[in-house]
């Protein structure tokens, strides 16, 4: 995450629209739309490592199957 969004006010829709509507995709697109600010100064953000392959293995790590069965981890 190297941004961050101002607050999405939901108040002006309906809830049924949002909270219990089966497809939401056009919020995420919203949100991506919405203005966005850095999470810090250019000059913090160019001196940030890449990820390495164990951390994006046990990022990956799930706890609970799709199916509902607990994981081995």
């Amino acid at each position: 995450m190297l941004a961050h969004s101002r607050p999405f006010d939901l108040r002006h829709l309906k809830p049924e629209r949002w909270v219990t509507a089966e497809k939401i995709d056009w919020l995420a697109e919203e949100l991506d739309r919405s203005p966005h600010s850095p999470i810090a100064p250019r000059l913090v953000l160019k001196d940030l490592r890449l990820v390495n392959p164990v951390e994006v293995k046990a990022w990956r790590l799930t706890e609970w199957t799709e199916n509902g069965k607990k994981n081995r981890v």
